[in-house]
């Protein structure tokens, strides 16, 4: 019996000890066969786009010449006085000194008043450049225009495209004229413009599919444009203000005409005996004082302007075009922070300045997103969308009736939205919604004078159909029904989701004197038994 009870002991303690190794175990994981492979130096390194810019005199020949670094100083930098039959010849070298292949442009920008001298000044260019050259060689030569002509060039002077390790020489000479008269006497260029490359990616390098992963690259931003001062003949200015478009170049700005913004200078801020008025903005490096914090981004504009008095205390109006769905916008200029207006629909910023130098636009990491929610009241939405297609380019105006265009009058959208109609016309109808009343609602922050402002759109089998404010005149922020302005019938929101459905609605600002202002629209549904 002992041995039994012995034997039953010894079977209770390995219980006991199986248990208390198993509790023991509770929370941990089980040990299992492993093993392990380990791919060391991984390596992930962005490329560098790196270009430089070069010059020597052409009366040496490129491979013994005395080369200079553009970024230090002036290329054409005669201290001689022009006159008719001089010349100033430059070999200019492009150079790819990073190790990613890119295409280039040179282009040439005017920073200062170059006055008509450029027009009598003629530019020659010898591509692919080895030899010196001499005022003989000119004469076998066609010039490709002159100063003022590639100055205002939107596609460049001269384009490439270099590998890693490669460069591009090209010679230019730039001659007076023969035929110049005595109106160019004492006139000056100065340092009144810059010879500026840009480059952009190349589709040279693969990945893993293709070439083709930046075959849409775009250069940075280049943008300007010149108007004439007009004056009588007792020397007062016939304009209040030169009102006028800064073009882009070298640039894909998405719409049809490129347009980049708007400069509106008084006339009052034009220099005494400047012939032109030019405004010129260039994308450049980010200003090293401006502090950006890790969640914003931030580009730096160079905008010089040539024709403004020296000293000038007269507020000039600039629009530029920065990007669409721009949130958190901030302007610095001399490192400050200026008022500006920013939308993020159109990707424009509208401020005011009396001087000019490089503007830096910060603004937030997170882009704006125009997404409008399902109605959680029952009540209609419309899905809004920005049509950017459909600003500041030419659009096939009807003429419905009196729902057209003013000849003379400009007819173009600063601004364009899609209206969808989120019910289809069945579920419309049956709406408690389908008979009240739907109209677009307007308002301006500002004064509004005649034919000032110019509202279009597409409207079903209406087309594209536009009209001018006419004579119609509004205080601020007075309110006025669209639909109820033209028509004794109005429009139910079951008439608008069957006849219409989908529809377009902009504005233009038709003489620039807007600018600054908000015009908003509403719309909006309104019972018919209650208008309250």
């Amino acid at each position: 019996m002992r041995k039994i009870k012995s034997t039953k002991s010894a079977l209770m303690l390995s219980v006991l000890s199986l248990l208390l190794c198993c509790s023991m175990l509770i929370g941990t994981t089980f040990a299992w066969f492993t093993d392990s492979v380990t791919s060391a130096n991984n390596i992930i390194q962005s490329g560098k786009l790196d270009v430089e810019l070069y010059w020597a005199n052409a009366t040496e020949t490129p491979a013994s010449a005395d080369w200079q670094n553009a970024s230090q100083g002036a290329i054409f930098n005669n201290t001689e006085i022009w006159e008719p039959g001089y010349v100033s010849a430059r070999h200019l070298q492009v150079v790819n000194a990073g190790n990613l292949a890119f295409k280039y442009r040179l282009v040439i920008t005017p920073t200062g008043d170059y006055s008509k001298l450029a027009e009598v000044i003629d530019v020659y260019f010898i591509d692919n450049a080895t030899q010196a050259i001499g005022r003989v060689d000119l004469n076998s030569l066609t010039p490709v225009g002159t100063l003022e002509d590639l100055i205002n060039d939107p596609d460049g002077a001269a384009y490439g495209s270099l590998l890693k390790g490669e460069s591009k020489t090209v010679t230019i000479a730039l001659k007076m004229r023969e035929s110049a008269g005595n109106e160019y006497q004492n006139l000056s260029i100065g340092d009144a413009f810059a010879i500026r490359v840009f480059a952009t990616q190349l589709s040279s390098e693969s990945d893993s599919f293709d070439k083709k992963y930046d075959e849409a690259a775009t250069y940075p931003i280049n943008a300007g444009a010149t108007v004439p001062v007009v004056k009588d003949q007792d020397g007062n200015h016939t304009e209040e203000r030169y009102e006028f478009d800064l073009m882009g170049k070298s640039t894909n700005l998405g719409d049809a005409d490129n347009k980049f913004g708007s400069a509106s200078v008084p006339a009052a801020a034009v220099a005494d005996k400047a012939e032109n008025i030019n405004i010129n903005v260039v994308e450049t490096t980010l200003n090293s004082n401006i502090v950006v914090e890790s969640d914003q981004k931030a580009t730096t504009y160079e905008i010089t302007a040539s024709g403004i008095k020296s000293g000038n205390t007269e507020n000039i109006t600039i629009q530029l075009y920065v990007g669409e769905g721009l949130t958190g916008v901030q302007l610095y200029h001399n490192e400050e922070n200026i008022a500006s207006t920013s939308n993020p629909y159109t990707g424009n910023i509208t401020f005011q300045t009396k001087s000019f130098s490089p503007f830096t636009v910060v603004y937030d990491e997170v882009a704006f997103e125009a997404v409008l929610p399902d109605s959680t009241d029952g009540k209609p939405v419309a899905k809004v969308t920005y049509k950017s297609e459909f600003v500041n380019t030419n659009l096939p105006w009807g003429s419905y009736g009196q729902w057209s265009p003013t000849e003379g009058l400009s007819n173009k959208l600063e601004t364009a939205f899609e209206f969808q109609c989120k019910e289809n016309p069945e579920q419309a109808a049956q709406s408690a919604y389908a008979n009240w009343y739907c109209d677009f609602y307007v308002k301006l922050d500002a004064p509004l004078g005649e034919n000032q402002i110019f509202l279009g759109g597409n409207y079903g089998s209406f087309g594209w159909v536009g009209f001018h404010n006419g004579d119609v005149t509004l205080e601020a922020n007075q309110e006025i029904g669209l639909l109820e302005s033209v028509t004794t019938n109005p429009w139910t929101y079951a008439d608008v989701a069957n006849y219409v459905g989908t529809f377009i609605c902009g504005v233009g600002d038709v003489n620039n004197k807007l600018s600054g202002a908000t015009f908003t629209v509403m719309l909006r549904l309104t019972n018919p038994e209650d208008p309250t």
